[in-house]
C-alpha cells in the first residue's frame, strides 16, 4: 500500500470527444494528442484494469469522477460494467462515483442508473437560455440549452443529485444574479461557478477574448456572495456554491473540497481513455 493512497480519480472515458461545441472549450483540440484515433473510447480492458488498480491502491473511501469531453458518450451499459468492476475489485471499500455532463444525451434509462448507483451529477449549465447558448452550442452551432434544461428537470424529478457547474466567462459573469436565480428556481441549489481563463488562440501571451478578468471574478463572488448570505434560514444556507464553502473549510483548518485551495495537491490522479495517467487535470489537458 502507498504512503499516500490515492482517495480519487478523474477518468476521462471518451477522452476529448463531445456532442457540442463550446466556444471556451480547451479539451476538443486535444484530440491532437491521439492522431492515430478518429474516436476515443475506452476499451473494457482498460476499464477492468483501471478499477482494479485503483481498488488496490486507493484510500478506504475512494471516488471516481468520470469526465471528459462527454463521457455519456460511453452510453449505460458501459458505467454498468464500472460499477460491476468496482464491486468486484472493491475489497471492502466504499465507493463514489461522479458524472460532469453536458446533459444533452441524458433520458429515463441514464435516471434510472444513475439514482440507483447514486451518481452525483455535474451538469454544465451556464444559466438562463440567451446567457447559456452564448457559447454552449451543439455542432453546427444550433441551440443547446432547451435539451440542457429538459434534463436537468428529467434528473430532479427521478431524485438524481445533482450540481450546476457554470462557467463564468466574459459574458455571463455580467449577470450573477440573474443565473444565480436560474438556477435556484430550477431546483439546482448546489452550485459551482468556474472562472474561464484560456490562452489566445493567436498570441498565448493574452487571454481568449472569452475569458473573465480576475477583477470581473472577484466582482462576480462578491455579488454571489451576498446572494448565498441573503438565503440563510435560521443560520443555515438553503444554497450551496462550492467556492466559498471550501473557504470555510481552510478558516476552520479543514482540507477544502477545491485543490485550488490546498497548501499542497490532493491525492488524485486523472486517467484518459487510453490508459495513460496523469498527475493532474492541467498537465493531462492543458
Amino acid at each position: 500500500m502507498s504512503d499516500k493512497p490515492i482517495t480519487s480519480v478523474l477518468i476521462k472515458p471518451a477522452g476529448p470527444d463531445c456532442n457540442m461545441a463550446c466556444t471556451y472549450c480547451f479539451y476538443l483540440k486535444k484530440a491532437a494528442y491521439f492522431p492515430e484515433m478518429h474516436t476515443h473510447r475506452m476499451s473494457e480492458a482498460v476499464l477492468r484494469e483501471t478499477v482494479r488498480q485503483v481498488m488496490m491502491q486507493g484510500a478506504v473511501n475512494v471516488s471516481f469522477g468520470w469526465q471528459g469531453g462527454e463521457p455519456t458518450l460511453m452510453g449505460v451499459r458501459f458505467f454498468e460494467q464500472a460499477v460491476e468492476f468496482q464491486k468486484r475489485f472493491g475489497r471492502g471499500r466504499t465507493v463514489g462515483n461522479g458524472l460532469q455532463t453536458n446533459g444533452v444525451l441524458i433520458d429515463d434509462a441514464w435516471c434510472r442508473f444513475l439514482k440507483q448507483y447514486r451518481f452525483l451529477v455535474g451538469l454544465s449549465l451556464d444559466g438562463p437560455e440567451q446567457i447559456h447558448d452564448r457559447y454552449r452550442k451543439m455542432r453546427g452551432g444550433t441551440s443547446s440549452w432547451h435539451r440542457v434544461v429538459d434534463s436537468a428537470s428529467r434528473m430532479l424529478d427521478a431524485d438524481v443529485a445533482v450540481n450546476a457547474l457554470i462557467v463564468l466567462n466574459d459574458y455571463s459573469s455580467q449577470f450573477p444574479e440573474t443565473i444565480y436565480a436560474f438556477h435556484k428556481d430550477l431546483g439546482l441549489t448546489y452550485m459551482q461557478f468556474i472562472p474561464c481563463v484560456e490562452p489566445d488562440g493567436t498570441d498565448p501571451s493574452k487571454t481568449a477574448p472569452f475569458s473573465v478578468s480576475a477583477e470581473v471574478f472577484g466582482d462576480c463572488l462578491c455579488r454571489l456572495f451576498d446572494l448565498w448570505i441573503a438565503d440563510f434560514k435560521d443560520g443555515e444556507p438553503t444554497t450551496s456554491i462550492r467556492f466559498f464553502e471550501s473557504v470555510f473549510y481552510v478558516y476552520v483548518g479543514m482540507d477544502p473540497p477545491e485543490c485550488t485551495l490546498c497548501e499542497k495537491c490532493g491525492n488524485y490522479v486523472v486517467i484518459e481513455h487510453n490508459g495513460d495517467v496523469f498527475s493532474c487535470d492541467f498537465f493531462g489537458s492543458h
